[in-house]
């Protein structure tokens, strides 16, 4: 049987995307670039921050209890990335309503990615990533 070049490219095609859909479907195939997704990378750049609730690890950081407070502080990485979302700023044991007044406005869905909702209230995130830092600093700083 000879198979000519176009049924031989439909069928990778076909087996390709056909097996990127079951991996979906079945769960065997997560992206990380979602905002609810599990993380990745490798520390470097833009972090593996994983977004979630209860504990949470980051690479060359201590883990955080189910309370929020870091169990040790002084060598926990406190820096604000792309992928951050504001459960890690609740988590690291940022005030709420200090992170109401930097924003402007209510806490919005804790998963959400605080880039993502600058981006959706027209706010720069880079000002608004500033301002967060530096009450994170501050809060590092007095404890």
């Amino acid at each position: 049987m000879k198979i000519n070049s176009k049924t031989l490219g439909i069928i990778i095609l076909v087996v390709l995307f056909g097996g990127i859909a079951l991996s979906a479907t079945m769960g065997w195939w997560q992206t990380s670039g979602g905002g609810g997704g599990s993380g990745g990378g490798n520390g470097q750049g833009s972090s593996g921050s994983q977004a979630g609730q209860g504990a949470h690890t980051d690479e060359g950081s201590q883990e955080v209890g189910n309370d929020g407070n870091p169990e040790d502080r002084d060598n926990r990485d406190f820096h604000i990335r792309g992928r951050t979302t504001f459960q890690e700023l609740l988590d690291w044991g940022l005030p709420v309503e200090i992170i109401e007044t930097v924003i402007g406005g209510p806490l919005p869905d804790p998963a959400t990615r605080i880039n993502r909702y600058c981006s959706e209230q027209g706010l720069d995130f880079e000002t608004v990533k500033e301002a967060l830092q530096l009450e994170l600093d501050r809060l590092a700083g007095g404890e």
